[in-house]
Formats: C-alpha cells, structure tokens, sequence
C-alpha cells in the first residue's frame, strides 16, 4: 500500500490520524464516561485474577480480556491504559480503510479513504471510547479485506484467516454472527463459477469459522461455566426498546410490562405471532430502525458529558451527511466492480439489518463506518477531474487498473 498510495501521503496521515487519538486520550484521562464499560471493567478484573469472564454480566469475553491485559501492564482499573493499548488499533483502522480502497477501485480512493477515515470523529471517538467498537471494527475490515482477497485469489491461508478473524469478532460483540454469516454467504456466491478449488477454500472458511466458534464455546464451557453466549441481553434490549420513553417515541408496538428473559424458541416465536398478527405495525417498527441506523444525528444518548453535548454531536452531521451521500454515487459509479460495492454493501446493510430489530444508535454504526467511506471514496473519484493535486499525477492510472485489471471472483 505505501508504494501505491505513495510512502510520504501515507505515512503523514497515519501520523495526523495518531496526532488526533492521542489527542482525544489525553483529554479523556482516566475517566469512563459511559457507564456500560463498568461491565467490561468487571468481567476483566475477573479474568485478570484469573477466574475467567464473568458472566453474570451480559457481554463477550474478547474485550474484557483485551481490558485484562491493559490492566496487567498498567495497573488494575487503569482506564487511561486501555485507551492507550486501543490507539494502535484505531490508526490500524484507517490504514485498513485505505487498503480496502485502494484494492478495491485504486490509489485515488485509497487516498480518499485513508484521509477520511483518519478525521472522521466517530472513528477518533471510538479508539478513546471503552467499549469493544474499535477492536470490533478492526477485526472486521481486516475479514472484509480477506474476504475480497479470497474472492479475487482464493488460498488456503486467506481462508484459515477469515474464519479466525470472523470468530474473534463474535466473541468481541455476539451480534456479529450476523454480518459474520453475511460475509461467508456472499464468499460463496462469489466464487460459484470459481471451480472445485475456489470453492473448497471457501468451505474451510466456513469450516474454520464453525470450528472454532464451537471450541471457544466448549472449552469456556467447562473451564468458566458458561460462554458468554446468551440472548438475556438481547431480550432485554428489545425489551427496553419497546418500554422504555428515551427510545420507544415512534414505535406502534409497545411492552409495558416487567422483562422477562425467555429461551430462543420463546423470542422468536414471539416476534413471529407479532408479525402475523400485527405485520403493518411490526414492519413500521422495524423500517423506522433500519433508517434511523443511518442517521447522522447521535440521538438516544443517556449519558451527559463533556462529548455528548450537541455542539461535539454536530460534527456527526457535518461528517456523515456527504460521506452518505457521495457512498449513494458510489454505489452506481466510480472505478470499481460491481461485486467490491456489493461486498462493501454486505457487513454494512447485514449489521443494520440485525440492529433494526432492537434499537439504533449512532455508536452501532461505527463499525460499519468505514464502507460507507469507501463507498464515498468511490463515488468522489468519480467526479473529481483527471489530475488533482493532492491525488497525485499516478493516482488515476492506479484507479483504471483496478477497475478492469483485477481477476473475476474466483
């Protein structure tokens, strides 16, 4: 990628990128600020004194194991070492940002998405915020651009490393076995024509996904009594969804009743009687959450501080509204493939799918941020002239090989 984008461009925006987290961590200190990471900060001082994830609180073992090993070099509820230990993975999450674009649709959108993703400020709040986004994020795009890899050049390695990757970022957040099925679903479709080899790599993908996943849980099984994998929290998000003021303004199917956690069988059979009983209102219900996924104002905010406030919040609208709006053009023109815009639509329309179905918030979208970016990167090149300055005179022929020169899936 320094080669293609050019080493100087690179490296200064990685290094404004970095300039920017430290920034944010400084000022964030050794504070919270939001009150879920006392949960993670449970779980990891458990697992820290070596009893394992604590799973009498709803959240996956990866990013309290992530805060126990912060804590082993930095002190035991030492936040301010836990952000620290994030700031790789935030610039980590930019240069992955511009090498899917780069791969995809050439050096023109590889820079695009590099600078952009670097100043977006969800993508810089969430390197300092305690929740598992950023590690989430970062192991996603890293299984997206394998995934790509994979569809182009399918290799046995590529194929292990999806099916890690994919594993790691259901144990980081549980809701992305959805966007995690999405992607090896579209892999095989991807390489259908490919031949017998092409696509039996891609069955050791899914292979190695299902394996492992099984491992993890066995194994968390009988050395902690549990794997984290539970729909308690689940439940009570739709829960809370439908009963509580700060997020049920809008919705036609309301539950002001006490919450009562049931099992798998019980949820969805639930929710099917309400979608044949009451499929306008569910269908409502469910459309307004879909769109609101993508909504650039951060609403729904319980918490008050000094980076909740509407002036910080603004900058949610001045960011996202033309990165949506040039992702629109990227979406029918611009130098990529029809199948890149289709995989950059799959973790990003699969993760606000699955969210429509409990609540949306602005903090969900972030993992799914940098599609949009290389989405937006695309449609922009398609509309900035042939030689811009700060592109570089090389930066359009790269774009022209990428769009015509790169193998067909599989």
């Amino acid at each position: 990628m320094l080669d293609g984008l050019g080493r100087t461009y690179v490296l200064t925006v990685l290094v404004l990128s970095l300039v920017l987290r430290i920034g944010l961590i400084l000022n964030m200190g050794d504070q919270h600020h939001f009150k879920d990471t006392l949960q993670y900060d449970l779980s990891a001082r458990s697992i820290l004194h070596g009893s394992g994830p604590d799973y009498s609180v709803p959240r996956a073992a990866l990013y309290p194991a992530f805060m126990a090993f912060a804590y082993r070099w930095g002190g035991e509820g030492n936040f301010r070492a836990v952000r620290w230990l994030q700031l790789p993975l935030g610039v980590a999450l930019v240069a992955l940002c511009g090498m899917l674009a780069y791969r995809m649709a050439g050096a023109r959108a590889g820079r695009i998405a590099l600078v952009a993703s670097a100043l977006s400020p969800m993508l810089v709040f969430a390197t300092g915020l305690l929740y598992p986004t950023t590690l989430y994020a970062g192991l996603l795009i890293a299984a997206v651009l394998l995934t790509w890899e994979m569809a182009c050049r399918p290799r046995v390695l590529s194929a292990v490393a999806i099916g890690l990757l994919l594993t790691l970022v259901w144990l980081a957040d549980p809701i992305a076995m959805v966007p995690a099925a999405a992607l090896l679903a579209w892999l095989v479709w991807s390489v259908r024509n490919g031949g017998a080899g092409a696509r039996l790599r891609v069955g050791l993908a899914c292979g190695v996904t299902l394996l492992a996943a099984a491992a993890w849980v066995q194994f968390s099984d009988s050395r902690f009594g549990g794997s984290g994998v539970s729909l308690d929290k689940a439940q009570y998000v739709m829960h809370m969804a439908r009963n509580d003021s700060t997020y049920n303004q809008g919705r036609r199917i309301r539950d002001t009743g006490p919450f009562r956690p049931t099992s798998v069988g019980g949820v969805v059979g639930r929710e099917l009687q309400l979608l044949r009983t009451r499929p306008v209102d569910y269908l409502h219900d469910w459309t307004r959450e879909f769109a609101h996924f993508f909504s650039p104002w951060p609403d729904r905010i319980t918490s008050v501080n000094s980076y909740t406030r509407p002036g910080v919040r603004l900058l949610g609208i001045v960011h996202l509204l033309p990165i949506l709006l040039l992702a629109a053009i990227g979406l029918v023109r611009g130098p990529a493939r029809a199948n890149a815009r289709s995989l950059l639509l799959v973790p990003t329309l699969s993760t606000a799918f699955i969210y429509a179905f409990f609540i949306t918030q602005a903090r969900y979208r972030v993992p799914v941020e940098p599609y949009l970016i290389v989405l937006a990167a695309i449609g922009l090149t398609s509309l900035l002239p042939a030689r811009v300055p700060w592109l570089g005179a090389e930066a359009a022929g790269h774009a022209a090989v990428a769009k015509s020169g790169l193998p067909e899936s599989g």
